[in-house]
């Protein structure tokens, strides 16, 4: 019994510092991505209200946003896949440590349940 108990323990270990060291990568990722995200906005913006400027045509701030999230429609598919990714990682690392911290415990239980006999 303890030996399947440690077996299951160290596999799950195992899996959660995969994980973690993997999240730092993801992260940055997510980071990159609503940067690139942010900047294509920025430059959108820019973009549309200077060629604007110079004919008569005037747009409301929600048509001007729709039309720059329009041109940057690509980079803002990336940057919330990657935050959607970062999502997953954070949850997926909480799971994680619920299973670690729950076999842990049944660890325990056997222990005392072995000692008290």
């Amino acid at each position: 019994m303890f030996h399947e108990i440690a077996t299951e323990l160290e596999a799950h270990e195992k899996t959660l510092m995969a994980m973690a060291a993997k999240y730092p990568e993801i992260a940055r990722e997510a980071a990159k991505a609503r940067v690139i995200y942010d900047a294509a906005w920025a430059d959108a913006i820019t973009l549309i209200t200077h060629n604007f400027v110079s004919t008569e045509t005037k747009f409301t701030v929600p048509e001007r946003d729709a039309l720059a999230t329009q041109k940057v429609r690509e980079e803002l598919e990336t940057a919330r896949m990657a935050e959607a990714e970062l999502d997953a990682a954070k949850k997926y690392i909480s799971v994680l440590e619920a299973i670690l911290s729950s076999v842990q415990t049944r660890a325990k239980l056997v222990q005392m349940e072995w000692t008290s006999k």
